[in-house]
Formats: structure tokens, sequence, C-alpha cells
């Protein structure tokens, strides 16, 4: 097979990668094919992936092909061999409505054990993650030797999470190209910039090879049809459907069975690939200082620490009771990160990290903050905060985060104390993204099972709860009358990267993003924010997309969470049964009021997710009253 690049170094470097990054075009000359793309295409028509060959007639795309193969093809001369270069489209993402294009193989255009044919994918400006850029899995073209074509599908390939360690993201200044294999496996980010993302594509090949097209025409055969450049450009969204148009010659027909690429089969070849360097998140990631901390933090999900004297908790105290603020929901519970006023927010956020950083440092070695917040909780016997477990801060395959709770008055069982179940964080391994309101844990059906095994921790003012963000906690409401004043920090690694996951607007809910965030993103985008993008079918715009993942978890069933409640230690908490808070006259009057909310739902408990119904079900399901 003769090689295309000129440069030996690059041809080996290529046949490793599958892909080379090169410089490719100047300034002058991405300003002309910008200028030839406002010339032929309607920007009004740019929606989602927009390939200018499949929205517009033989003319405009004969056209448009030779226009880049002109401005291309002395930049091609430079690099490649004596070789057929073709001009190829543009291939545009919308900043208004595009979605990420998963993982997939180009079609076979040539005899690929016979010949070479690479794509050129030259951004018209910058391009990254953020823009909707190009990912791919290096090494990948060596994986199958399978036929790609209308008739032979090249599927699309959504990795599990633990698998996006293996997937790289490629960012290109205008006018850099990539330059990839057919074969390997590749995809790009949604575009969440602020304008349309502009690509200029082309294809080089061995000077001798024929431009072929692969149709299937039994399970066991294919013919192997006569190509060109415009057969491609004004034929393809009838053969991308399997359809072959009329009056192609057929050059002859060949032996073939085609083996299906599953995902599963895909996942094989990258564990093969990277059996060497795949590496899972050790438990022994050390943050905290003292030795028996870290330990009891691994075993349990959580320890207790002594973190401010009083001093600290009368000068929080006070600036708490200066700070304006919200009015407080009539469910009595309040974060002060979902004020509306965001430079609020960011005030409060930076105070509690000033004011505690230098007890922190007392604790912890090598690590970051991301969040801070105050947590509040007034009088209300339903003010209950049911079990659940907090967003995913970072990739839990290589790092753990922790929010450290510590109230600012003693907390106990009667004014709403945190509440924790021992060795929860080892329970699931699954992604918890946002909107809060919109995303059902594995557990949603069995809340009522959970609460009881919660083991309220009795703490002063100044001490603090660390808790893994996979740790199930909860806590029940507050009954006295001053208000339970509580801060919440966001802790991880120094080097952990901060990331957001948030579940795509879907009936099925099976898809989730991934962005690359920073705290500031915490400070604009909070749960109230996030569920009304959701509810409007959107997503959080101009951040930078990092991959998408279907969404799985482990689903036990109740004697199994039991049976894995009660083996880490924890117990059921008399304290519930006989609190004055589940008997009160009050709140038996609220339930008898409605008693049909949950005797006969019409939905599911979880659908009718409000403080109120979660206390008068775990109230009935605990007591049967």
């Amino acid at each position: 097979m003769t090689a295309l690049f000129k440069d030996n170094f690059l041809q080996q470097l290529f046949d490793r990668q599958g892909y080379l990054v090169v410089p490719f075009l100047l300034q002058n000359q991405v300003d002309k094919l910008l200028g030839i793309y406002n010339q032929t295409i309607d920007p009004n028509e740019i929606s989602g992936l927009y390939e200018s060959s499949r929205k517009n007639g033989a003319a405009i795309n004969k056209f448009i092909n030779e226009s880049i193969h002109d401005v291309m093809k002395d930049s091609a001369e430079k690099i490649f061999n004596d070789a057929t270069f073709y001009g190829g489209t543009f291939m545009v993402k919308s900043f208004r409505d595009s979605e990420m294009l998963p993982l997939h193989q180009d079609w076979s255009v040539v005899e690929e054990d016979k010949y070479s044919t690479m794509f050129i994918w030259c951004p018209l400006q910058d391009s990254s993650p953020l823009n909707g850029g190009v990912f791919l899995i290096e090494g990948s073209h060596t994986y199958f030797n399978t036929i790609r074509s209308g008739s032979y599908s090249s599927n699309r390939y959504i990795l599990p999470l633990s698998y996006h360690q293996f997937v790289k993201n490629i960012y290109l200044k205008a006018g850099e190209a990539i330059i990839y294999s057919d074969k390997i496996f590749h995809g790009s980010h949604a575009n969440n910039g602020i304008k349309d993302r502009i690509v200029a594509t082309a294809r080089i090949m061995n000077k001798n090879a024929p431009l072929v097209y692969f149709h299937k025409t039994g399970n066991n055969e294919v013919s192997v049809y006569e190509a060109s450049s415009a057969f491609y450009l004004n034929h393809i969204d009838a053969i991308a459907k399997g359809d072959m148009p009329d009056n192609v010659p057929r050059l002859y027909t060949k032996q073939y069975t085609h083996q299906e690429i599953t995902l599963d089969s895909l996942q094989k070849k990258i564990e093969e690939q990277h059996s060497a360097t795949n590496k899972k998140l050790s438990m022994d990631c050390i943050l905290f200082k003292d030795s028996q901390q870290q330990e009891d933090f691994e075993k349990n999900g959580y320890v207790v620490i002594d973190l401010i004297d009083k001093n600290i908790v009368d000068l929080l105290t006070s600036f708490y009771k200066n700070v304006e603020k919200n009015p407080l929901s009539s469910y009595g519970f309040h974060v002060s990160l979902d004020n509306e006023d965001t430079d609020q927010i960011r005030t409060i956020s930076e105070y509690l990290i000033q004011t505690v950083r230098p007890d922190l440092d007392k604790y912890f070695q090598n690590h970051r903050i991301f969040t801070a917040s105050f947590v509040i909780k007034d009088k209300n016997p339903m003010g209950i905060v049911p079990p659940h477990q907090d967003w995913t801060f970072v990739n839990e395959n290589e790092y753990w985060s922790a929010t450290i709770w510590c109230p600012l008055v003693d907390v106990n069982f009667e004014n709403g104390a945190l509440g924790v179940i021992r060795g929860s964080h080892l329970f699931y391994d699954h992604v918890r993204p946002s909107p809060s309101s919109s995303y059902e844990p594995p557990f949603k059906n069995e809340i009522e099972t959970i609460f009881p095994y919660l083991d309220i921790l009795d703490l002063k003012a100044g001490q603090a709860i660390v808790f893994n963000n996979k740790t199930i906690h909860g806590s029940p409401p507050n009954t006295v009358d001053q208000s339970r004043l509580a801060f919440g920090i966001g802790i991880t690694h120094q080097e952990a990267s901060i990331f957001h996951y948030y579940m795509l607007p879907d009936k099925e809910k099976k898809f989730i993003e991934t962005f690359e965030v920073d705290p500031s993103f915490f400070f604009k985008y909070n749960n109230a924010r996030l569920s009304d993008l959701y509810a409007h079918g959107k997503k959080p715009h101009d951040l930078n997309s990092v991959g998408v993942f279907r969404y799985t978890y482990i689903d036990y069933k109740k004697n199994e969470l039991i049976e894995k409640m009660e083996s880490a230690g924890n117990k059921k908490n008399d304290l519930f049964r006989g609190s004055e808070i589940f008997r009160t006259e009050k709140i038996s009057a609220v339930v008898q009021g409605q008693p049909e909310v949950f005797h006969q739902p019409k939905l599911p408990f979880w659908k009718v997710y409000t403080p109120m119904n979660i206390f008068k079900e775990i109230r009935y399901r605990i007591l049967k009253r």
C-alpha cells in the first residue's frame, strides 16, 4: 500500500494513531472559504448538523466542491505524495439546536485492503468541545475490517462513562486540520458556543485507487459499483437509505459476510487496547491528613471532625443574620446557592471559604473547594429532606468529592440534624445528574425503606460531618423554635477537574451530558434554573461539553437493599417511631385531610414528589396510619 504522506515520520504516526493534526490553511485561505460559504449558504437554513451536499442542488454542490478543492490543493500538495485530492462540502453545527454526534466510522469508499483514503476536516474558526469539536478513539482504525456504506450501516455508539477516559478531544485553530482514517471511531460535540461552527472538508486517496460504492446484494455477497465525487455529492440521501441509484456501473461482485459492530464488541476492543493503562479509582486516594480519619471515611462514607471554634461560629452566624436573604419557602428549607441573586451567591460563597479555609487546611491536604453555601431549616414539622445522594462533581473513577456539613447551632433529631446511611457510598456507582426534580434515583421507590435506617448525628456547633457525595443522607424536620443554621462546603482533590452532569430532556431519561465547569458555574446554575431549562427541553449553554453517555444504574430489590444497609452496620433508628414528629394532632389532621394522595395514587410516589407528600408517605408507611 503506497504511503500518502511525503514525510515518513508523519505516515508512521498516522498509521499508529489513525489521525494527524496539521497546519493546513493560511488566514487568507480561511477567509476565502468563509466568503464562499456566505455566498452559497443561507444562514436561516442552518439547523442541527448541516451538510451542504445534502441541502443543495447539483450545481451548488459542484461549485462548493470545486471551490474547496481550489483553495486547499496547494496545501495538500505540500503534505501528500502524488494522490487524488477531492474537494468536499461545508459541515456546519448550529449553535441553536445541535446535538452530539456519537462515535461512528465513515463509509468505505475504496478497497481498504489495497488503498488508503483519508478525510480532511478543517474548521474555519477555532474548534473545541465547546462549539462542536471532534473527538475520537486513538488507534481505533485497527479494530475492525468491516465494510461501511448505506446498506452496511455504520452504527453510532454512546460509551459508558467509565470509557470516556479513552476518548480524545481534538482542539483546532482556524485553518488547522485533522486528517483521519475513515475507519477511526470519531464523533463531534454539540455546539454550545455563540455562533455556528463551520468546517470545510475534503478527501485524499491513492492516485490509482478507484472510488467505489459497496452495496449489499445478499447475506454473503456484496456488489461493488463505480463511483465518483459527483456520485457521492448528488446521491448521498438515496444511498444513505440503502437505495441504489439507476444507471450506475457495477464493477464486480465478491463474497462478503458482514459482522455487525456492537457496543459490546467496541468496548471489548477498547479494553484490549488499553488493558495495561485502564485504571479504576483506588479508594485510598488520600485527602485527610489524619490516617485514621481517612480510613474511617473510606469505610463508612463519612467522618465527624471538630472544624471551627466558637469565635468562627459567632462570626458566621452574625454574617448570615446581616446578609440580605430571599424569603424562606413554606417548606422552611433554604440553601443560599438557590438565591436568585448570583452576586449574592458569590458573596456568601467567597466569605464562607475565606473564613473557614484556615480550619480546613488543618484537616485536608492537596484539596480544592468548589462550592460553599448556607443551609437553613426553619421550624416546620413537614420539613423533611428525604434520603438522597448529592450530585456527581468529579470523575469518580479517579477521585472522590465530599460535602463538609457544619451546623452553627447544636443539632439533634428534634431540630433537623443530618442523618447518614453508613457505607452507602459503596452501594451504587451511577452518576447523579441534575436537575434534581427530574432525576429519579434507583432507590426512588424505597425511600420509606431507607429512612428509618438513617443514623441521626448529634453535633455541637462548629463540629462537622464530612461525607462522600455518594453517601445516602437526609434529615428529619426542625420542630423547635430556633432555625437550624448550617453551612456546606464542597471539597475534592486539588488535581480533580470539576464536572456537571445534566440529564438531557427526554421522556425516557436515557442520556446524560457531561460539562467541564469551574466553581462559578454553581453561582449561575442552581436547581431552579436547571429545572426550568429541563422543563423547556433545553440544557445549559456556553459550556464545555465533554461527552454524552447512557444512564445506567444498579437496582436493588427491597430485601437486597435492607441486606446492604444492615451488612454495613446500619440499624433501624427507634427515634423515628417514637417521635412526636409523627404523632402531633396537626400533622394527623393534614394526613387525614388528603388520604387519597398515597392510598390510591394516580402517579408513582416519586412523580408526586413534594415535601408535604414525602412527609405523609413516610409517616404512613412507617406507622401505617
